[in-house]
C-alpha cells in the first residue's frame, strides 16, 4: 500500500554542523500538523559546479514520517551558502531566520513546501 503526502506550506528547521556533510531538521505541516524528520547528507558533485564556500551542494534527503514510522529518500540541491534555500521536485525551502551557535552549527528556519512524497505502507 502506497500513502501520498504533500503539504502547500509549514515550517521547517535545519541545523548545519560546521564541520559536517550532514544536516538534520523537522517539518511541521502548517494544514495536518504533520510532523517530518529530514536528515542529509552530502553528496559529491563534479568540480565544475561545487563551490568552495558552500554556495552549491547536493545532498541526499531522507524524510521520516513519524506518524507511518515510514521514510522516502529523495535529492535536494542546497544554494545559498549559510542561509540556504533547498530545492528538488518534491520539496522546496525557503529561509526567513538564521541563527548561529557558537560556531558550531548553523540553524535555517523558514517555509517548506512538499509537493508529493510516497510513502510505502
Amino acid at each position: 500500500m502506497v500513502m501520498a503526502f504533500s503539504s502547500s506550506g509549514g515550517r521547517a528547521a535545519l541545523c548545519f554542523p560546521r564541520d559536517g556533510n550532514w544536516f538534520q531538521g523537522y517539518f511541521a505541516c502548517a494544514s495536518s500538523r504533520a510532523q517530518l524528520g529530514l536528515m542529509g547528507e552530502e553528496i559529491p558533485v563534479d568540480d565544475c559546479v561545487a563551490c568552495p564556500d558552500g554556495g552549491y551542494q547536493e545532498y541526499r534527503l531522507t524524510v521520516m514520517h513519524f506518524a507511518l514510522g515510514k521514510e522516502v529518500e529523495l535529492v535536494v540541491r542546497k544554494t545559498g551558502g549559510d542561509l540556504c534555500q533547498l530545492d528538488s521536485d518534491e520539496i522546496q525551502f525557503q529561509p526567513s531566520m538564521l541563527l548561529s551557535v557558537l560556531r558550531d552549527c548553523t540553524v535555517c528556519f523558514g517555509e517548506m513546501t512538499i509537493t508529493t512524497l510516497t510513502f510505502q505502507t
